[in-house]
């Protein structure tokens, strides 16, 4: 799709297929066309052959202009063992390397064959996209990138057959940073200054297409992550439209099919261009780009099949078809083809993810025109701004790279937090027996820890809640297990005693054939605390007490237990005993983390999904957290490291894959409470790659939030009114109050207060209830139109770096409209109930 997508100039150019004319004389247009001529037929060559002196004048630029491959240390092993290797290891085994190491392993077709006869299916078309992918180092989004090509090249990679011939013919994929011209990226630099030639190119210059479909196939760190570039003449490309899928059908095309499949596809373009009713993947009307050659056929096609074909044909204005079931209706011939390639079309699900342009198109819009005005009044006011410091994070790693998977685990930490005056009641137990001899079908396994009191829920209604938050009848022994560990204040009556009836009751009650539970029972002291009405929020030991209980015996036990049974990731849910739920609003909680994020080759080292209120909390409570859960979701979809993660529900993953039976030295809750920040502080300085984080509000649990609701006061009816709304943003622990706010933008991104400050009013000022459907309809560059007008906000944004600025302005309107929206539906809520 060289005029959109840029193809059929493939990596190593196409033939011309023509005599070269003789230069003509005189005019300088007429030499110029005469250059550009013999510039593509050279290129034609370089496919042909590998000859002529475009190539050559590569190769004298040295390896920095060729795409070249070199071998891995230790090569003979990696080619003897990696077939071998259970997936976990080869996956991260060929990680650790380098683009060249890869290409390299690939370009051997005895380590292919072993590959294909060792691994399954799935197997196999995962290797091969760790194989085939390779970033430019420019590449912004560099982990979110390569995970998301990774997951596109593997979906298309269902035949063993295709794959191989892939492989051998040394096919890759090669994403190109978002702001940077393909052919400023080493596998592309012969087609600089060179034109498409074939009739899908159009004759647009090589240095403005955005993705091309030969041997490498290029694909956009914009379309992977649906962002915007500067390249070119458009920004990007229709929500939900793809050309990394469309880009690598052309490399499948014309390097993994046979001939057979070439030409069973050539006879259906054919038949189709006989047709004048024939009805494409791109429409009807002539000019749809789908009916320009059999390659641009097959490659919309396959975008069609996939779901990824969303948009308008830009030549004739029709929407395109998209979907399997078109392809069904008016494909029959090819489907057989495209399942066996792709896989059936039950199996895919990439509609979903392909280009989101929609999640962050309002927020650029938004900048470009509040950017524009403001341009206009700062040049006629003062001239250019200065250039302060970008926003940027509170600490930078300062050992390994974005992405990186080390292979040793880090030195310990010295000065881990230490637990406070605590007692044990009696031995921690471990109630169920462990199967290590069973071998679990499960990739992911969870330890649960949770603190509950004496005085608290029953033991037993506790794990029975957990056993729901899993598909089907509950876990199984070799993917879950929970630990309880009961507390008391030392200074209540007969508090030990007590707390150790409870764990016996429990000890009664438990099924020792479910899930195993480990008990843990103590109690605490604090100097603070001389009677119990001094006991709260400020003197309870949050942090001593759950680090106490994640440093027991029985999480060790459990850990090693999932990881000899053969799951691959392990990860501890910090929870706590008032949790009313774990069905989630995307199902049951465990379940759900395992498909939506933790059941891949690298997952986040951190994932919350946040929590609910109670049914049978007070409304306004319940309303206030809902507010809060919308502004924790806006922060998050621009950078998980804005949002604290709960206490109620957070998974930390557990490096197991360094041979750890537990999280590392140094890594722990602090004192006090503030324990998931603590957590996350500690996780950044011991891990020596980049923290990882996922924050899913599709995953919030139901919980209790009495204790946090104290500061909302109760709707007594009649009309709303914005005091009303100014209620449900004081949630004692909500992000939807402007200095909380404010200090999570200033903690991660190093923001002054003099953009905090009236940057945080505007997002938060609360508009009168009848006004609030017209507020929350309004457009994000109506509202930053807006606040171009106040003269303070505007200097102060207009002094800050652009990129910072960009990013600054992306939270700020994002929390503007889920506020909006979250204070519109409330409204309605309390009206009505009223």
């Amino acid at each position: 799709m060289a005029q959109m997508l840029g193809r059929r100039g493939h990596v190593d150019g196409d033939p011309v297929g023509h005599p070269v004319p003789p230069p003509p004389g005189g005019r300088p247009e007429d030499i110029f066309d005469s250059a550009r001529t013999r510039r593509l037929a050279e290129l034609g060559r370089i496919r042909q052959d590998g000859a002529g002196v475009v190539r050559g004048t590569v190769r004298e630029l040295g390896r920095q202009q060729a795409y070249s491959a070199t071998p891995p240390p230790d090569a003979e092993r990696l080619l003897a063992e990696l077939p071998g290797m259970p997936e976990p290891d080869r996956l991260k085994a060929l990680d650790s390397l380098n683009g060249e190491n890869r290409r390299w392993l690939a370009r051997s077709e005895e380590f292919v064959d072993s590959l294909r006869t060792c691994l399954s299916a799935r197997e196999f078309a995962r290797t091969a996209a760790y194989l085939m992918v390779d970033l430019d180092d420019r590449v912004t989004s560099a982990p979110s990138a390569r995970q998301e090509a990774r997951a596109q090249v593997e979906a298309m990679l269902q035949d063993p057959d295709t794959t191989g011939r892939l492989l051998t013919s040394r096919a890759s994929v090669v994403v190109v940073p978002k702001d940077v011209s393909m052919t400023a990226v080493s596998a592309f630099h012969h087609l600089a200054g060179a034109y498409t030639h074939t009739g899908a190119g159009g004759g647009r210059g090589w240095d403005d297409v955005r993705g091309s479909g030969g041997r490498h196939a290029a694909v956009t760190e914009e379309n992977l992550l649906g962002d915007h570039t500067t390249i070119g003449g458009a920004t990007h490309y229709e929500g939900g439209y793809s050309t990394t899928t469309h880009e690598f059908a052309h490399t499948i095309h014309d390097y993994g099919l046979s001939d057979a499949d070439r030409k069973q596809i050539a006879r259906r373009y054919q038949e189709k261009l006989a047709d004048p009713a024939a009805v494409w993947p791109d429409g009807s009307d002539p000019r749809n780009y789908s009916r320009r050659d059999d390659h641009e056929f097959f490659a919309q096609l396959t975008n069609a099949y996939l779901g990824t074909n969303h948009g308008a044909d830009p030549y004739s204005g029709e929407r395109r078809n998209n979907g399997p079931d078109w392809v069904r209706t008016h494909e029959a011939d090819l489907l057989p083809l495209l399942e066996r390639v792709y896989g059936a079309a039950s199996a895919k699900g990439r509609s979903h993810s392909a280009n989101p342009v929609e999640a962050n198109a309002g927020m650029y819009e938004g900048f470009r025109d509040f950017w524009g005005s403001v341009g206009e009044q700062q040049h006629a006011r003062r001239g250019s701004a200065p250039h302060p410091s970008p926003l940027r994070p509170a600490r930078s790693s300062s050992t390994g790279l974005p992405g990186a998977n080390p292979t040793s685990p880090p030195p310990k930490v010295s000065g881990s937090p230490g637990a406070g005056p605590i007692k044990p009641s009696a031995q921690p137990e471990l109630i169920g027996s462990l199967d290590d001899t069973a071998k679990s079908v499960h990739r992911t396994a969870f330890v649960a820890l949770v603190p509950t009191t004496a005085d608290g829920p029953e033991l037993a209604d506790i794990a029975n809640r957990y056993r729901k938050g899993f598909a089907g009848d509950g876990p199984d022994g070799n993917r879950f297990g929970l630990v309880l560990g009961v507390n008391s204040w030392e200074g209540k009556e007969k508090a030990l005693e007590k707390v150790q009836a409870k764990i016996d009751t429990f000890k009664g009650q438990w099924n020792k054939k479910d899930f195993p539970v480990g008990v843990v029972g103590f109690v605490w002291g604090n100097h603070k605390v001389r009677e119990t009405k001094d006991i709260g929020q400020d003197t309870i030991p949050y942090g001593e007490i759950r680090q106490h209980i994640m440093k027991q015996p029985v999480v060790t036990q459990l850990v090693n237990h999932f990881t000899d049974t053969g799951s691959s990731h392990v990860y501890l849910h910090i929870s706590d005993s008032d949790t009313l739920s774990f069905v989630t609003p995307a199902g049951p909680l465990f379940s759900e983390a395992a498909t939506r994020h933790l059941d891949t080759d690298d997952p986040p080292d951190l994932l919350s999904g946040g929590y609910t209120a109670g049914a049978d909390d007070r409304r306004m409570v319940k309303l206030a957290v809902k507010i809060d859960l919308a502004v924790r979701k806006a922060m998050a979809d621009v950078d998980p490291k804005l949002v604290y993660f709960p206490e109620p529900n957070t998974f930390v993953k557990v490096r197991t894959d360094w041979g750890m039976d537990g999280l590392e030295d140094g890594i722990g809750f602090g004192t006090g409470k503030g324990e998931g920040q603590n957590l996350v502080d500690s996780l950044e300085k011991v891990r020596s790659a980049p923290v990882t984080r996922a924050f899913d509000p599709g995953l919030a649990i139901s919980t209790r939030a009495d204790r946090i609701g104290g500061k909302v006061q109760d709707f007594d009816g009649g009309p709303v009114t914005k005091d009303t709304l100014r209620q449900l943003c004081n949630l004692a622990q909500t992000h939807a109050r402007p200095q909380e706010w404010s200090d999570r933008i200033a903690r991660v991104h190093g923001t002054g207060r003099d953009v905090l400050n009236p940057l945080s009013e505007a997002v938060f000022a609360i508009p009168e209830p009848g006004s609030l459907k017209a507020e929350a309809t309004r457009q994000p560059q109506e509202i930053a139109q807006a606040w171009a007008e106040r003269a303070e906000l505007r200097d102060a944004l207009q002094a800050m770096d652009k990129k910072a600025r960009n990013t600054l302005l992306k939270i700020a309107l994002g929390t503007r409209k889920a506020l909006l929206n979250a204070l519109f539906d409330a409204c309605n809520e309390l009206s009505t109930s009223a």
